[in-house]
């Protein structure tokens, strides 16, 4: 993972975008490229939410007693650091300790400190804001070994970039688990029924589906998700007509088109009956998450 490319390590970033479960590597890849032992992404609504740590990379997931030991008693100082680097600096500005706590005294004798030091064997040492949307709050955090006082000026260069990445892949996980959340109660009354129903938008991105689609999905006998959660055909030309309509159908619900629903015949990859599938807009009236879908 270490001899990677900056754009080699992007696919990892985007994978949490639709998926909180690819966290863990993200920050792995932030972890490397900053050669940092570790990193923690911290974030809240300023809308009343309570500050809490999203994700960490291996390097802590692995000790979740020690980590939730740290998180317990000290959390408070990383809620100050954060909320200066969210409130003080520029957007994915690189932003070390001293800034945030110029007397290094208090760093040399504070308990989260000697904390770090003593169980991960790690300082403090610097945070870079992920969110352009001022009613969030998102750092990430880094921590080095002892040895190592700072990062080295192309690593700090390097981490800047895998963070802008990282902000776009955070910006579109919120969008999609508020989605997610929207829809997930009525998700939930069709996952009774044995028709396949999902959510998608413009891209062929499926936000959500019951479990008779991901089932379908599963079987990939005509009908499967790529590793970014498009909906596919395996058959190629299928696939180009399922994300035009999906499109037409998004552009609709928004006021840029006049379709209104679309049948498709997909085929299996075996004998048996073909999927038949019904394309319609789906509009969000609140206007709280997007156009349409």
């Amino acid at each position: 993972m270490g001899r990677l490319k900056i754009y080699e390590r992007l696919p990892f970033i985007y994978d949490v975008s639709t998926s909180d479960q690819n966290w863990q590597t993200a920050l792995d890849h932030c972890a490397q490229v900053a050669n940092s032992k570790g990193v923690a992404l911290f974030a809240a609504n300023k809308a009343g939410a309570d500050f809490e740590l999203s994700a960490t990379n291996t390097f802590y997931a692995i000790h979740p007693k020690k980590l939730k030991r740290y998180l317990t008693t000290y959390r408070h100082y990383d809620e100050q650091g954060a909320s200066h680097i969210n409130r003080c600096t520029p957007f994915q500005q690189w932003v070390p300790d001293k800034e945030i706590w110029p007397d290094l005294n208090v760093n040399e004798i504070r308990d989260d400190v000697r904390f770090l030091r003593h169980t991960f064997g790690v300082n403090h040492r610097g945070g870079i804001n992920i969110s352009q949307d001022r009613s969030w709050m998102a750092v990430l955090t880094f921590q080095f070994a002892l040895e190592n006082e700072t990062p080295l000026v192309l690593e700090r260069k390097d981490t800047q970039i895998l963070s802008q990445h990282l902000g776009k892949a955070f910006e579109i996980n919120r969008f999609c688990n508020h989605l997610r959340q929207k829809y997930q109660a009525v998700l939930g009354v069709l996952d009774h029924m044995n028709v396949g129903l999902c959510v998608a938008m413009e891209s062929g991105e499926l936000l959500t589906y019951n479990a008779k689609a991901r089932q379908i999905f599963n079987d990939q006998n005509g009908l499967k998700l790529d590793r970014y959660g498009h909906i596919e055909a395996t058959d190629h030309q299928k696939t180009i007509q399922l994300k035009n309509t999906i499109n037409a159908c998004c552009k609709t619900a928004s006021s840029k088109n006049m379709a209104i629903e679309y049948s498709l015949q997909i085929n299996k990859r075996t004998d048996m009956e073909p999927y038949f599938v019904e394309i319609s807009p789906l509009r969000d009236g609140a206007g709280e998450i997007a156009d349409g879908f």
